[in-house]
């Protein structure tokens, strides 16, 4: 009987420990501290996707002043949670702010700011994709066809016996005399545009847009390009206060946001699990002893 209730007052302890442990990680989740964390990352991102679309002009002017006003407000309000958040470092003071109502004001933001890049890259990628349509359709300069339409025939093959009028007396061999006396640079201005070089430009255009293609065809999130100078001021006024505080208190925000659905759907599993073991083992321990 002895060692029955120590294993059951070992059981229940455990379905304790493992109970609190679960409800930490749960709270570290949901901290203000990981959520301002990852707001942060997305106003940056939706920062650079809008400073990318005007440089390129892809967005309507009214649309580019809402999206600059809406931004300027959501770095405006991050800052205010900022503040309130990194104030409180201590552990009752961290749990005061999640219980203060920080952690749902953060979501609604981010929520927000996820809204207006969904419409930022909608509006700027069908605009990339109207423009190179009209581009491949566009007829090339001078030739007055497009790359669908048929090419002109040789040069050598044109019938000039029409070129001649019926009453041309002129003999045929000052005809000749004034073809030799005639300076060669006329004679190649004189001289249309044959269907080869109409051609060439036709394939070099063909082999543009399927090169076009096959690099929209892979994503572009792995490729790192330099930011400019609107990036920087960015994320200059988004980051510095975040990464002071980060190197303050490094101990706090260990976990990835990644991991957040993860982690979220075990504790939610775990801690009523835990709890019922812990109260059926404590409640039959208490009647064996």
């Amino acid at each position: 009987m002895a060692s029955e209730s120590s294993f059951n007052y070992f059981v229940g302890g455990l379905a304790l420990l493992s109970t609190v442990f679960s409800m930490l990680v749960y709270l570290n989740v949901y901290l203000p501290g990981p959520r301002m964390k990852a707001f942060d990352e997305l106003l940056v991102e939706a920062r650079e996707i809008y400073e990318k679309a005007r440089g390129e002009d892809l967005l309507p002017p009214e649309m580019s002043r809402q999206a600059q006003a809406k931004l300027r407000k959501f770095e405006f309000q991050a800052d205010d949670l900022r503040a309130a958040v990194y104030q409180n470092t201590s552990p009752v003071g961290i749990l005061l702010s999640f219980f203060g109502g920080h952690s749902s004001k953060i979501a609604e933001l981010a929520r927000d700011v996820k809204g207006l890049r969904r419409d930022l890259l909608t509006t700027s990628q069908k605009e990339r994709a109207r423009r190179l349509e009209e581009l491949l359709d566009l007829p090339q300069e001078g030739t007055g066809r497009t790359c669908t339409s048929e090419m002109p025939p040789p040069t050598g093959q044109h019938d000039h016996r029409d070129s001649r009028s019926p009453d041309s007396a002129e003999p045929r061999s000052s005809t000749i005399e004034h073809a030799n006396t005639t300076p060669t640079s006329s004679i190649s201005n004189s001289i249309p545009p044959s269907g080869h070089s109409v051609s060439y430009v036709c394939s070099v255009i063909e082999w543009f847009s399927g090169m076009f293609s096959w690099s929209k065809s892979y994503p572009q999130g792995d490729v790192e390009q330099p930011p400019s100078s609107p990036d920087i001021e960015a994320r200059s006024r988004s980051s510095t206060l975040v990464e002071e505080r980060m190197r303050k208190n490094s101990s706090y925000w260990k976990i990835s946001t990644k991991k957040m659905f993860v982690v979220t759907n075990v504790a939610t599993i775990l801690i009523p699990l835990c709890g019922m073991i812990g109260i059926w083992t404590l409640k039959f321990g208490s009647h064996n002893v």
